[in-house]
């Protein structure tokens, strides 16, 4: 990925990553589990996000926000993987199967107090104010989707798009207004750089929900790890919407079920035969299209050159 964008950019994520492992408690156990957790580092998308969108205002407040966006962002993936059981996370074992779901909760909550601290000395109550309430949003997501795991009724193209802008459409859209909030007060300017941010962050929970349906990724997930944990993302919704009923009895009887090689293989294949991967792949690109056209109504007021690599590798990458 580091070809991608520009030198620029790469520096900032870096002293940005210097950032993360600034203002660590001594405590042994808390430091024990920080370090584990930011050893390696993430794709950083969300601070990228925020330091384009605030490119322009010269000062360090820029890092100590886009520092802030990237501890929520991780304080939300430590939970999930409580809540999702998951083994894996960015390649290695999750913090709640090296320690335990216990240790996982609580450092997320110290991640998260970190960086609300962070936030109050920005001294911004609108920053604040916008980041807390996408806070809120991304739980209330979380909620959502727990609510369909559980739901006997159908679940429809409209509520799995209201997942995905709240699970991670929401942060991407406060990444990039509140970098748009330190750099300017045009209203326009925000509202496109809103826009941008739900688009593009609806795009790449689409195209992870499109991942988690490859017989073979470099991911670093756990592969139809969705449909184990009976999860309904939109490619397996549209698919049901148009399989036969020999076919929709099959994934209702795998739904939610360890698979072997072979179960995987015929649920890709009647995904794919079914249109719910490419169905999904058009969604995907009017997301796309849509924050295309965002970019283009501010490239005479900023650098578009790494939104749009953003974009391309938001819905073009393998992992």
């Amino acid at each position: 990925m580091n070809n991608l964008f520009s030198n620029k950019s790469l520096s900032e994520l870096d002293k940005v990553s210097s950032f993360l492992k600034m203002d660590v408690s001594t405590e042994k156990i808390i430091k024990s589990l920080y370090e584990y957790i930011f050893t390696k580092d993430g794709k950083k998308l969300r601070p990228l996000v925020n330091l384009l969108f605030s490119r322009g205002y010269g000062s360090k407040n820029r890092l100590e926000l886009a520092t802030i966006i990237e501890l929520l962002h991780v304080a939300t993936l430590v939970h999930d993987d409580v809540v999702d059981k998951a083994f894996l996370r960015r390649g290695k074992q999750a913090v709640n199967k090296v320690w335990s779901n216990s240790h996982s909760v609580l450092i997320g909550d110290y991640i998260y107090s970190k960086a609300f601290i962070k936030m109050v000395a920005l001294k911004r109550l609108d920053i604040l104010k916008e980041l807390s309430n996408a806070t809120n949003d991304i739980a209330k997501g979380e909620l959502l989707q727990l609510t369909l795991f559980n739901s006997r009724d159908v679940v429809t193209k409209q509520q799995c798009l209201k997942v995905a802008y709240y699970k991670t459409g929401r942060l991407f859209e406060a990444s990039a207004l509140t970098g748009a909030m330190l750099r300017s007060s045009h209203k326009n300017f925000l509202a496109l750089s809103s826009k941008f941010g739900k688009d593009l962050g609806i795009a790449f929970q689409i195209k992870d929900d499109l991942l988690d349906f490859k017989i073979q990724s470099k991911s670093g997930k756990e592969q139809f790890k969705d449909f184990v944990e009976g999860k309904y993302t939109l490619p397996l919704v549209l698919a049901l919407q148009k399989t036969s009923l020999i076919e929709k009895k099959f994934l209702n009887s795998k739904f939610g079920k360890k698979l072997s090689k072979a179960d995987k293989e015929k649920i890709y294949d009647i995904m794919d035969s079914s249109k719910g991967i490419s169905s999904c792949e058009n969604i995907l690109n009017g997301y796309v299209a849509s924050a295309q056209e965002v970019v283009s109504k501010l490239e005479k007021s900023m650098d578009c050159n790494d939104l749009n690599q953003l974009i391309s590798y938001s819905s073009l990458r393998t992992i």
